[in-house]
């Protein structure tokens, strides 16, 4: 029965739905996540982004550790009947695309309902990431890489992950709170993120193994710390300044950062070690420099922060 849900969906095979189904795959990859973890740091808090980060990256052990345990093949593996229209490697349960998407929906969703006292835009904002994460669903299986359970399981998992992290984080003692400042996690979060990069560069010249995620966390994480201690000491920068700047802050970064990625992937072969370095220099542009210039270029709504503050 699964199956034919999936070969359904891959019935649906087209140029357009192939470009579709590409981008919207996207949003569940870890490509997306740092992306969005760019934006809420830049636009948004650099609190918040460390509350993203650990929700995202314990999501990530607890699909890896289920996927081990049930070991389910992926449908093209499974059944000669499914094409494997866009590889993946592993298991295919839970899905691990659709798990992470859910995930920073629900985590941002619950702090928007935090926040706002808006309903319009709540109303708004749960639809549209309901929308989107439907739409995830369906391109795992349009690409034949997952059934319909385990795109099921892995929304039910992305949804209960936040809450679940959310109440555990309120039951904390106090003590374990003060002692776990935002200073001393991005510490933690930079010691660990160059003993991670170190590891994969020497895995990839020593063992000839590169793995490339290990790259792109490391990078970004490293240059995340180091534009907060450099933003408390020198920069001072104003992350908060309001929904429209916010937009605005946005989509000039992602404009800047999918801009050079894609000029780099026409210089370069980006994998392995030249990937840490494009991370890195696209990382370092976020947290440092564009810190800097939007500073300048915003500068009246800095100052209005600044008086409110």
């Amino acid at each position: 029965m699964e199956v034919q849900i999936v070969k359904f969906f891959q019935s649906l095979a087209n140029g357009f739905n192939d470009g579709f189904f590409w981008l919207v795959t996207k949003m569940g990859e870890e490509t997306f996540f740092l992306l969005m973890l760019g934006i809420v740091y830049l636009c948004y808090s650099d609190k918040y982004a460390l509350k993203l980060t650990f929700y995202y990256l314990a999501s990530v052990a607890f699909n890896n550790i289920i996927k081990l345990v049930c070991k389910r093949p992926r449908p093209y593996v499974a059944s000669s009947e499914v094409v494997d229209r866009l590889h993946a490697s592993g298991y295919s349960f839970p899905s691990g695309h659709t798990q992470g998407y859910f995930v920073l929906a629900t985590t941002n969703m619950l702090e928007i309902n935090k926040k706002s006292t808006r309903k319009s835009f709540k109303i708004t904002m749960l639809s549209v990431f309901s929308v989107l994460g439907m739409l995830v669903m369906i391109s795992r299986m349009y690409w034949g890489q997952h059934y319909l359970t385990d795109v099921v399981v892995g929304m039910m998992f992305g949804l209960a992950i936040p809450f679940f992290l959310d109440f555990v984080l309120g039951i904390m003692p106090e003590k374990i709170k003060k002692f776990f400042t935002v200073e001393r996690i991005y510490n933690i979060i930079f010691v660990c993120s160059i003993i991670v990069a170190v590891v994969a560069i020497c895995l990839q010249f020593f063992a000839g193994k590169t793995l490339d995620l290990l790259y792109k966390f490391s990078a970004v994480f490293i240059v995340i710390s180091l534009g907060y201690f450099l933003n408390k000491k020198k920069i001072k920068y104003v992350s908060n300044q309001g929904f429209k700047i916010g937009i605005l802050k946005s989509l000039i970064m992602l404009g800047i950062v999918i801009g050079l990625y894609l000029l780099f992937n026409l210089i370069f072969d980006i994998n392995g070690i030249i990937l840490f370095a494009v991370y890195l220099f696209l990382g370092a542009i976020c947290t440092i420099i564009l810190p800097i210039v939007f500073k300048l270029i915003f500068k009246k709504g800095y100052e209005n922060e600044q008086s409110n503050n």
